[in-house]
């Protein structure tokens, strides 16, 4: 609340400043030109004497003659040097005090159609660099307690990307607002270090889906038992600490080479890499055989289709008896005039038959 109060009484005694400044240079001018008269040809001279006066530059190029006019000119210089020395100092006090906070992460942001990451882990450094190549535009908020010096080297590691950091608990509603989660188009949730937990995933998810309706939710769990209460905050989608472990280890095995060439595909080696691609107009009716062909064009393969087949609603979150919490909850939602109605389910094939025809809004999945 303090620092509130002093922040307004910094503006509000700028404005005074800056209001006392602009009087200064009118009643002075007309003074000027009210004394010297005779040795000007207009006010618009006096106004120039004024201004290179209060500003100490001191062109020279027109001076008062009168005794009256340099005695005059003396309270100008005097006054108008500690008007624009005490301005100057307040603008750099503004300037460094909105910096600091900045760099602490006690500032408001001011982005929309952002992306959040909220949480820090040794995986984190990876997401943002990834995010980052593919949308080097991206506007990306930090929610986190790292050290200043830690968040400082990972700002300084992406200079001159759009990053701001909101220290503090993304469980916290006022942390969020921070971080106008509001506005924001992507969130993504992942636990503290080691310490994390997946409850705190999910309270979050439902925390921010209050919040924002319309944003994507991607969340990292350790375990597979959060997976339905993720579904039921309605999260677009989650990955699972090491769910490949086992996959992978029994591959090394039976069959060398796999996890190579998995390593290769995730780790981007030789531009290698997943993507999907949205159906362009000309395959839309036609089967997975003609996007074969067509991607392969661009030196692609097409691995699969995805498409998006349920709407999430605010049903999925109740249980199927009518109890006290289920009412509260719906009439929470009813009362705040917000609806969950986002699709999040896809269905997803893998090497579908070649005569599989593809609908308008599929996604081909491609391999670079």
């Amino acid at each position: 609340m303090f620092r509130k109060i002093l922040r307004s009484r910094q503006n509000k005694f700028l404005f005074l400043l800056l209001l006392s400044i602009a009087v200064l240079l009118l009643v002075s001018s007309i003074i000027f030109y009210l004394m010297e008269g005779e040795k000007l040809v207009s006010l618009f001279d006096a106004l120039w004497w004024t201004v290179v006066t209060i500003t100490t530059v001191g062109y020279g190029d027109i001076v008062p003659y009168t005794a009256g006019g340099k005695v005059f000119g003396l309270m100008v210089i005097v006054s108008g040097f500690i008007m624009m020395s005490v301005t100057t100092a307040l603008v750099s006090s503004i300037l460094i005090s909105r910096k600091l906070k900045e760099e602490r992460g006690l500032s408001n942001v001011t982005y929309k159609q952002h992306t959040i990451i909220c949480g820090w882990n040794k995986t984190t450094e990876s997401v943002i660099s990834e995010l980052f190549k593919c949308d080097e535009a991206l506007y990306l908020v930090l929610i986190n307690n790292l050290a200043e010096e830690d968040i400082s080297e990972v700002i300084f590691n992406h200079k001159g990307r759009n990053i701001q950091f909101v220290r503090g608990d993304f469980l916290s509603e006022h942390i969020l607002d921070r971080a106008n989660v509001a506005k924001a188009k992507d969130i993504i949730l992942t636990p503290d270090s080691d310490t994390g937990t997946d409850d705190k995933i999910v309270l979050a998810a439902y925390t921010i889906r209050a919040i924002n309706q319309k944003a994507r939710i991607f969340a990292h769990i350790k375990s597979n038992e959060s997976v339905q209460h993720l579904k039921k905050a309605n999260v677009n989608d989650y990955v699972i600490s090491d769910s490949n472990v086992s996959f992978m280890l029994g591959r090394m095995v039976t069959a060398p080479g796999i996890t190579q060439t998995v390593r290769m595909i995730f780790d981007n080696e030789d531009g290698h890499g997943f993507g999907r691609e949205k159906v362009p107009a000309e395959l839309v009716g036609k089967t997975f055989i003609d996007a074969i062909m067509h991607f392969r064009k661009k030196g692609k393969i097409a691995l699969g289709i995805m498409r998006d087949i349920e709407s999430f609603s605010l049903k999925n979150v109740l249980s199927a008896d009518d109890s006290f919490l289920d009412e509260f909850i719906a009439m929470k939602f009813e009362k705040a005039g917000k609806t969950v109605g986002q699709s999040n389910k896809r269905e997803i094939k893998l090497n579908p038959s070649d005569e599989t025809v593809i609908e308008e809004g599929t996604y081909i999945l491609v391999m670079e």
